[in-house]
């Protein structure tokens, strides 16, 4: 019974002692394979013990770690945070922490929670390395993120209770230096019409380099004209090694500036126009991630988005001013025809007043009836198809009645977002007064061609007249003196005396029907009235021209003391414009486009009016000159001869003179003159 106890007690004993080792055994497998750094310290925070887990993260083996101080490998902005927390975990029970950033034997950083808490037994700190470097860049990022979030709040807010540009300008460099850590901030916006930068905004740029930027941009003023000024973010790290992408220009000023890195980035409207550039620019290399790229993106957007809408809102003042204040009419309809805008030139064309409200008025109420039909048969169906209808028409006065010709140009409107039809707008230009000048141009040309018809006539009877009296007043002369001779005779004979008689009587008869036709031509009166030349010249000139094949520039010259004549209007206006086709038609066979001048005063005399045209043709030689105003001469390959001749006639007929003047300057110089009006 003893030996049976005492073999019990035994077993019992070397149970106990082999329990104690597993357990320990079990502790240090934990202790080495934990996840997180376990160290123990002494009093002095000296490492006395560390697992494989502290050396990996600190890079370093556990051995020899012992006997350095966990504060050595602390970094030294976060030092006194350490030494407090070793303070009072070496003076308390209780578990503390603090958060710091330890730096590897290969000088990288890690930040690490530190856990510690004191065992009295052992007399030893307990401390516990939890690396928490994924999560406080999650709670950088956020934090990022959240300033940059405030700061774009802040520049929407501005925008929209102050729409002044300076200060939003402003606002948005400091936040993308905020954002970016950069130590240079430029903001450029991009002149809508030749897409040169202008410098709007900056901050902590030397003067020296705005000053050489603005004039770079000015040398070189499209975007596309240099690659960090391209439509895409551009990140030069080292401006040195950028050689591909930075103009030696820009890079030269950069380097004076002190600038080593640069980022640029573009203000994109939504439609893909180029609004801007934002750039930031280092001293020194900057700590740039994937994070402050992306906030400068999209500090980009919103400020791109900003100027679209300022740059669209005036856009649209511009052109509702250009509605409001031009002088075609602009209506707008609903679909079902009622009017709901009509600018000042439409209330005036279809006589409404402009403190009048549109209320239920209709398009079809100032669109004649007889119009009606081909308002749903033609111009409907056009839009439908096509979109738009352009053409002449008529609408009505609602306030006199009177018709109203209009070249009109209707369109359809569509749904900025459905696409669908929204409204129709059309476009009126009163045409009444260019269609009474074209009846009227028309009327004139008409009364021109017949009196240079009649003229021609004239003259050309006048020529025939002058050749063939002079052969008849010789045959009347020697028939005459034949029969004269034959008188003396004895015996005349009279078969040969009647033949001569006869000659005699037809001679008579063919100058008296040449006399007569002269006569008829003559007969018609000619009236005489007092005219403004200015306003002849001028209407002339309209008639001129819608006869050309060319465009010419035609510029008058009309002393103030130029006073009216008295002379027949359709001969001196038909005068001005053969001197005027001449001209042109001269110009346009040497391949000029020169400028014809009209110029009148009054003669020194002070009895005449003096009016002189002067083309920049190829002019006319000293035998042209000379042989320009006789019947059938002529310099074009098809004319007749007869417009100088006539137009000389028809002044001396008024009491003028018509002349060539050779040699004062180049072309030709045509003048006449006419008595002033008492």
């Amino acid at each position: 019974m003893n030996k049976e106890l005492a073999s019990n007690v035994r077993s019992a004993l070397r149970r106990e002692q082999r329990e104690p080792a597993a357990a320990g055994a079990r502790h240090a497998d934990l202790y080495e394979s934990a996840p997180v750094g376990y160290l123990t310290l002494d009093r002095h925070g000296d490492i006395s013990r560390a697992n494989d887990a502290a050396g990996l993260l600190l890079n370093t083996s556990c051995d020899q770690l012992v006997g350095h101080s966990l504060a050595s490998f602390i970094i030294a902005a976060d030092r006194n945070g350490y030494d407090c927390f070793l303070q009072r975990a070496l003076g308390s029970n209780h578990q503390e922490q603090c958060e710091a950033v330890l730096r590897r034997t290969d000088g990288a950083e890690h930040y690490v929670r530190v856990q510690g808490q004191w065992d009295e037994q052992s007399q030893e700190l307990l401390v516990v390395l939890v690396d928490i470097s994924d999560r406080r860049a999650v709670e950088k990022r956020l934090s990022v993120h959240l300033a940059a979030m405030s700061l774009f709040h802040d520049i929407t807010t501005q925008f929209t209770s102050n729409r002044e540009l300076a200060p939003l300008m402003d606002a948005v460099v400091d936040t993308a230096i905020k954002i970016s850590g950069c130590d240079m901030g430029l903001l450029q916006t991009a002149n809508p019409e030749n897409g040169a930068l202008q410098i709007v905004a900056q901050h902590g740029c030397p003067p020296a380099m705005l000053e050489r930027l603005a004039a770079l941009n000015a040398d070189s003023p499209s975007p596309d004209a240099r690659a960090p000024w391209q439509k895409q973010r551009t990140l030069s790290e080292d401006i040195e090694s950028a050689s591909s992408t930075i103009d030696p220009g820009l890079r030269q000023i950069l380097r004076a500036a002190g600038v080593r890195a640069m980022l640029c980035t573009p203000l994109m409207s939504h439609h893909g126009r180029f609004l801007g550039m934002v750039s930031a620019f280092w001293r020194k290399p900057p700590q740039l991630d994937a994070i402050v790229l992306d906030l400068i993106e999209t500090l980009a957007h919103q400020v791109a988005a900003l100027l679209d809408y300022r740059f669209t809102e005036h856009e649209r003042e511009q052109l509702a001013r250009l509605i409001e204040y031009t002088g075609h009419a602009v209506i707008t309809t609903d679909l079902k025809g009622c009017v709901t805008y009509m600018n000042p030139a439409g209330r005036r064309l279809i006589g409404m007043a402009s403190n009048k409200s549109l209320g239920e008025l209709r398009f079809s109420d100032y669109v004649p009836p007889e119009w009606h039909e081909f308002l749903l048969d033609t111009i409907g169906p056009a839009i439908d198809e096509r979109g738009v209808w352009v053409g002449e028409m008529q609408l009505r006065n609602l306030r006199t009645g009177a018709l109203v010709d209009v070249f009109n140009t209707v369109f359809l409107i569509r749904d900025p977002q459905t696409r669908g039809p929204w409204c129709y707008a059309s476009v009126n230009r009163d045409i009444t007064e260019t269609k009474r000048t074209d009846e009227e141009l028309k009327h004139l040309q008409a009364e021109m061609q017949q009196l240079l018809q009649w003229q021609v006539a004239h003259q050309t009877v006048a020529a025939i007249a002058h050749e063939i009296n002079q052969p008849l007043n010789a045959v009347t002369a020697y028939s005459e003196a034949a029969q004269q001779l034959l008188g003396k005779l004895n015996q005349p004979p009279e078969k040969l005396a009647h033949v001569l008689e006869c000659i005699t009587q037809q001679a008579d008869r063919a100058g008296k029907v040449v006399r007569e036709l002269i006569t008829f031509l003559d007969k018609g009166e000619t009236t005489v009235e007092t005219i403004d030349l200015k306003e002849v010249v001028r209407k002339a000139i309209a008639v001129a021209k819608s006869t050309s094949h060319g465009k010419f520039r035609i510029a008058t010259d009309f002393a103030p003391d130029l006073k009216p004549v008295r002379a027949n209007r359709p001969q001196i206006s038909k005068v001005i414009v053969v001197l005027l086709q001449n001209s042109m038609d001269a110009m346009l066979g040497a391949g000029s486009r020169g400028r014809i001048t009209i110029s009148g005063h009054v003669c020194a005399e002070g009895d005449k009016a003096h009016i002189t045209i002067q083309d920049q043709g190829p002019g006319l030689d000293a035998t042209a000159a000379q042989r320009i105003f006789e019947p059938f001469f002529t310099t074009k390959p098809r004319g007749i001869g007869m417009g100088l001749t006539i137009s000389r006639a028809l002044i001396e007929a008024q009491g003028g003179k018509l002349w060539c003047e050779i040699g004062t300057g180049p072309g030709a110089t045509f003048h006449f003159t006419l008595p002033l009006a008492p």
